[in-house]
């Protein structure tokens, strides 16, 4: 690859990913699975937006990071470690720092205003206008809110510091080089122990303490796309496997889908 090449499709493809999740969140107000939880539940609600819109979102996080993963290898590469942190400073650091005080700020008190002033509060605001006509309500603790991508991003270029410092970074290029469906077997078992603790990989980890099912569930992605910069050609021998694995993942999320509703039912009738 020249050195002054860019990968359009791939800023393109993260771009998708990332305007995929103004969808989902403006979705999740008619979403019957998360209608207790949601701060904007509308009364209405469909069964057909869990189905459609979940599935975007198990994949689009993921697809991020994987991305992510592929121009920290290639940042390395043209510019070192050095440059790898000067570029991140300024693009994902920065932004977190400056933005994430403003976004706290400002869905707090939207929040407090929706509970003060909504007619028809969703079982959310209803609960919170409870607490706070009986016990007063306790300050909201601090997160990182819609910003934890980039949370999450700094600690896996630390990581990236400390594979390199050790000399272990190749072992994600090796990953990547593994015959398909070796890799399409490890993966799932890679990513297994990480989700044994939570029964899908939401709500986002928003909390300032960083969560390990985070770390190693989206590590997993942002180390094969790590291994996959300067071999794209690995590519064309999984899309061969294409059909087979759109197939699987929809099987896989029709049954993921149906237990996640048969447990949000057993939660609310007991």
């Amino acid at each position: 690859m020249p050195a002054a090449e860019r990968l359009h499709y791939l800023d393109n493809l993260r771009a998708l990913a990332m305007l995929a999740g103004v969808l989902f969140h403006a979705a999740l107000a008619y979403s019957p699975l998360v209608h207790p939880l949601f701060p904007t539940a509308d009364r209405q609600t469909s069964a057909l937006i869990d189905g459609l819109v979940w599935f975007s979102h198990l994949f689009r996080m993921p697809l991020f990071f994987l991305i992510a993963g592929f121009f920290t290898a290639l940042l390395v590469q043209r510019r070192g470690l050095g440059g790898l942190f000067r570029n991140r400073l300024f693009r994902v650091m920065l932004p977190f720092l400056l933005f994430w005080p403003l976004v706290h700020l400002c869905l707090s008190a939207s929040t407090l205003h929706a509970v003060d002033t909504v007619e028809h509060p969703s079982p959310l605001l209803a609960l919170i206008r409870q607490f706070q006509q009986q016990d007063g309500l306790p300050p909201m603790p601090p997160g990182t809110s819609h910003l934890w991508f980039l949370y999450y991003l700094m600690y896996f270029y630390v990581l990236v510091w400390a594979a390199r410092v050790f000399g272990v970074d190749q072992w994600a290029a090796r990953m990547a080089r593994l015959r398909p469906r070796l890799l399409l077997t490890l993966t799932p078992l890679a990513i297994a122990l990480p989700l044994a603790t939570v029964s899908a990989p939401h709500p986002a980890p928003e909390s300032l303490l960083p969560q390990f099912w985070a770390l190693g569930y989206f590590g997993v992605f942002f180390g094969l796309g790590y291994g996959l910069q300067g071999q794209i050609e690995l590519m064309d021998a999984w899309r061969v496997h294409l059909r087979k694995l759109l197939a699987a993942s929809i099987v896989c999320y029709a049954l993921w889908l149906s237990l996640v509703v048969r447990q949000v039912d057993g939660d609310i009738l007991h």
